[in-house]
């Protein structure tokens, strides 16, 4: 006998005769397949129907058959679920022979495909599609994940299956729905209620699941007793949907938490509920729901381990967004199972802990939160008695640990700076109710940290509103270790693989989660008090860490009417903020579309508000306003406009000058110097600094010097001479909004902002055509406010009084203000000796100097 590899042909005649072999090996399954596919399709008696089907369950039992051939045959079934080939068999018979059929596949197969199948169903063939694919979850579920706990990880072909499954029982319960109503039940004498309607399928699937997945979890156990691998990969990707039904999932916690104490156990279960394969956004919506269905502090710490401070996506649900940013009802009593938590991991650790650690900054965070300002006035009554409570229950269990003492160590002085200056800030709060429970508060942190001792009497009528806290106060937190016993004698656990029971009513228990306690993420809930510096700004992490910042995965716009879009954004903090750094960028380019809506757009800027805490939001607004005034001229006219309108708020008419006077600048120079100065916003009592740097600047550079060389300078056209008009005139009428606008009165500091923006426009118009028109308009406005009883106004006039000199030629001033220069002397003289204001008296003093130049200058 002669082997192939040693004829003419060689290795390459062996190749076509395993071709050829395994060519006729497909074309036979082929064929097997189109011929169960025909008779099913050509089947109309009953007798033939028992045939057909135990000729597909001898063909998908047969270990040889390929997974061609019963995807084939498995799919030719439930395409033909309907009354005229399925309605011939009596219920128990489906059950038992279909259900076989599907069954004796692999589980993983027969689900994906009857879960598939619904997607295209109609109301006949539901019926029969559910009622099979629950028997299959009830007889195969468990097994298919008891056997994905000894699969390899690196295996490609069931890492594709676990992602297959994972859609498939994600989505179930939305495909689902579609179908709306009860299920026309061909068999009415059934006596089982579980398969009447679409939510009796569901609830019995989520059961099934749940129960399929505690047989798994101690097949898991008991692989590690034995020092086996375990991959969890299947059953992570399967707690989705567990989450999805509240009752189910609150099951399964409390299932979790009375299983017998371990250190394997604990390590199963802290990996089943911290994976983050799922997603970041997901992990952290686990942790949340976890904690809240969670009995004590110590089932929380069972069920996470050292995870809680070794996971950084854990640490920071728990200990940062649960107490800081959301608000749950005090009937979860999440503040007293987080202490509860940290006490446990803190039994047995030191200083050096990173429980001991966590436990110190936790307490520092809600402090800051509690002392707070504006947490105090502005935030709502649900947030400060969460935040208040949060805190009590930390420094009590802390009191009760090793660590108080470094509490004192460490951050004593900052605690004790922090609750005095919650106390003054309390004392000013008009709310007698958050007024009181802050100082009583703080009079139980300085007791209980040793760190002072502060008493305050209340009235009787506020005791009411003590009660929790003084609650907190006589409550005995030393009886923890008893508060969860548990049974080892009486708990039942399940090993076999046998049928599961499917009634919900023996699976499901009471309810601990209500949909409505689950806070939103909307920003609107997000309480108004300064995060510490590390959250403000936190570092980039690399591709290794688990928590990747959501900033880095929003792209910026590329169109402006995009970018102005996001603008509108109340729920993605990441998507407002790439929108606003980019706009200026957009605007300083003048790109498509920027003309069409220049004139919106300046208005959105204008009422942007700061919903996320953007950082430099004001300074970066004010940029964007600015350029939209010196790439458009124009569009001061409305800037104006909306500064004197009704709707405007006063910090906005400020924003606004600012803007003006900063854009004004920007065109008044020469154009390789064009950048966006912001001018710095300051009381205006301190705005007599800059004006002497600028009168100062400009004496100078009126100041003749005798000497032999002379520089020598090229005139630069002022770019701000065509469009001085546009700024200054709309500003000068003032006296046309006395209805809503008192600016001689309790308006007189925006009366004082617009002169000085005034004067600072006149200034940029330097030696431009129509600076003597417009000086002559800014000198009407000036003489009634000159003994104005503000001193903020009498700078503002006196400014002006500068600025008219210094803007114009010693020609022109003289030939228009002859008059009236001597007048100016006279008055800034009155002003430098008589008025009381240190600020206006060297304020006048620069004015008369600058006056008294112009006249020797002129020759007056």
């Amino acid at each position: 006998m002669m082997l192939l590899n040693e004829g003419p042909l060689g290795h390459y005649g062996h190749s076509i005769f395993i071709v050829r072999h395994l060519n006729d090996h497909l074309f036979s399954d082929e064929m097997q397949a189109a011929s169960l596919v025909r008779r099913i399709n050509e089947v109309r008696d009953r007798s033939q129907i028992i045939s057909i089907l135990n000729d597909i369950f001898a063909v998908v039992s047969d270990e040889s058959t390929s997974t061609i051939l019963r995807t084939a045959i498995l799919q030719a079934l439930i395409e033909n679920f309907k009354p005229s080939f399925i309605g011939l068999l009596t219920f128990n018979e489906i059950t038992k022979r279909l259900g076989k059929i599907f069954t004796a596949s692999p589980i993983e197969d027969s689900i994906i495909l009857l879960m598939n199948s619904l997607r295209n169903c109609n109301r006949d063939n539901l019926w029969y599609t559910l009622t099979i694919l629950l028997h299959v979850e009830e007889n195969g579920l468990s097994k298919l994940l008891c056997k994905s706990l000894s699969k390899d990880p690196s295996d490609v072909h069931w890492s594709s299956l676990v992602s297959e499954l994972s859609v498939s029982f994600k989505h179930f319960p939305d495909v689902l729905h579609n179908f709306s109503g009860e299920i026309t039940t061909p068999y009415s004498k059934d006596k089982d209620d579980k398969y009447k309607s679409l939510s009796k399928f569901l609830s019995n699937h989520w059961s099934c699941l749940s129960q399929s997945m505690k047989i798994a979890l101690n097949r898991a156990k008991e692989m590690c007793d034995n020092s086996e691998d375990v991959n969890l990969r299947l059953l992570t990707a399967l707690v989705p949907t567990i989450l999805s039904n509240l009752k189910i999932f609150s099951s399964f916690i409390d299932w979790l938490e009375n299983y017998p104490s371990s250190i394997t156990w604990e390590h199963l279960s802290a990996k089943l509920l911290s994976d983050t394969a799922n997603g970041i956004l997901f992990a952290e919506k686990l942790v949340q729901n976890v904690v809240i269905c969670t009995k004590n502090g110590r089932s929380l710490h069972k069920l996470f381990g050292d995870e809680i401070v070794n996971s950084r996506i854990i640490k920071r649900t728990i200990f940062h967004k649960m107490l800081l940013i959301r608000v749950y009802d005090q009937k979860d009593n999440i503040p007293k199972k987080l202490a509860q938590c940290l006490k446990i991991g803190n039994m047995n650790g030191t200083s050096n802990d990173a429980w001991n650690v966590l436990h110190i900054e936790t307490i520092h965070n809600l402090l800051d939160a509690w002392a707070d300002t504006a947490h105090i006035l502005h935030s709502s009554d649900e947030q400060r008695t969460y935040v208040a409570i949060a805190l009590l229950y930390f420094v009590k269990y802390a009191r009760y640990l090793s660590i108080v003492e470094h509490i004192r160590s460490l951050i004593g002085q900052k605690v004790s700076d922090a609750v005095l200056a919650g106390v003054e800030t309390h004392l000013k709060c008009i709310d007698c109710k958050r007024r009181f429970r802050g100082l009583y508060v703080a009079e139980l942190l300085l007791g209980w940290l040793s760190i002072g001792d502060l008493h305050f009497d209340y009235p009787a009528n506020i005791e009411d509103d003590l009660s929790d806290l003084r609650k907190i106060d006589q409550e005995n937190i030393n009886d923890i270790n008893d508060t969860r016993e548990v049974n080892e004698t009486n708990f039942q656990t399940t090993t076999e693989t046998a049928p599961i029971e499917s009634d919900l009513a023996k699976e499901a228990v009471e309810p601990t989660v209500r949909s409505d306690t689950l806070d939103s993420d909307d920003d609107d809930d997000f309480p108004h008090y300064q995060l510490p510096e590390r959250e403000l700004h936190p570092k980039i992490m690399s591709d290794d860490d688990l928590y990747v910042p959501i900033e880095n995965r929003v792209n910026p716009p590329k169109y402006i009417r995009d970018c102005c879009e996001m603008l509108n954004e109340k729920e993605n903090y990441a998507k407002f903020e790439v929108a606003f750094n980019t706009l200026n960028q957009l605007i300083r380019r003048r790109v498509v579309a920027y003309d069409e809506i220049a004139e919106n757009l300046i208005i959105r800027l204008i009422n942007l508000s700061d919903n996320f805490k953007t950082p430099d939001f004001e300074v970066k607004r004010q940029e964007m306003i600015v350029s939209c005034l010196v790439m458009s001229p124009q569009l001061a006219s409305i800037a104006i406009s909306t500064m004197y309108s009704r709707n405007c708020c006063m910090y906005n008419r400020f924003v606004i000058l600012e803007s003006l006077s900063a854009a004004a600048t920007e065109l008044s120079n020469p154009p390789s110097s064009s950048k966006s100065h912001i001018v710095d916003s300051k009381p205006l009592v301190n705005i007599e600094t800059s004006w002497r740097q600028i009168i100062d600047e400009r004496i100078k550079a009126k100041s003749r010097h005798f000497r032999s060389a002379t520089s020598e300078s090229n005139p630069v056209k002022n770019r701000f001479a065509n469009l001085a008009k546009v700024f200054f005139y709309p500003l000068t009428v003032m006296e046309q909004h006395r209805e809503h606008l008192d600016l001689l009165n309790i308006d007189y500091m925006l009366l004082a902002k617009i002169l000085f923006t005034l004067g600072h426009i006149l200034q940029c118009a330097k030696n431009c055509t129509c600076a003597p028109n417009m000086a002559s308009t800014l000198v009407e406005y000036l003489r009634p406010l000159r003994y104005h009883e503000q001193c903020s106004v009498r700078q503002s006039v006196l400014f002006c009084y500068c600025s008219i000199c210094l803007s114009l030629t010693s020609s022109v001033l003289l030939e228009l203000f002859t008059n009236s220069l001597h007048d100016w002397m006279d008055y800034a003289q009155k002003m430098a000796d008589n008025d009381p204001s240190k600020e206006c008296r060297e304020l006048a003093l620069i004015t008369g100097k600058c006056i008294f130049e112009q006249l020797n200058s002129g020759g007056a």
